[in-house]
């Protein structure tokens, strides 16, 4: 009896450590996808929000570090709005 609550027990905890990396990437994904949608939308502060998540979610998150560049670029001018939603 013990003997099978320990392999339950370890099967559990060994799940959690293989499903909590998927949950972050699946959050990612989904906040890099409404971000962009946003930016697109010209909605450029509710891009920004959900780029920002991507990013706390995973650091490597490149195309959410790409994209709050140009969203930067655009507010110190550097860029058109109308240029930077073609980016998205």
């Amino acid at each position: 009896m013990k003997k099978s609550i320990r392999v339950i027990l370890t099967v559990l905890i060994f799940s959690c450590f293989i499903a909590i990396p998927c949950l972050a990437e699946q959050e990612m994904e989904q906040s890099l996808s409404r971000g962009v949608t946003y930016g697109a939308e010209g909605k450029f502060e509710q891009a920004r929000d959900e780029l920002e998540k991507a990013l706390q979610v995973a650091a490597f998150a490149e195309p959410a570090k790409r994209a709050l560049i140009l969203i930067d670029d655009m507010k110190k001018k550097k860029i058109n709005p109308e240029t930077t939603i073609s980016f998205f």
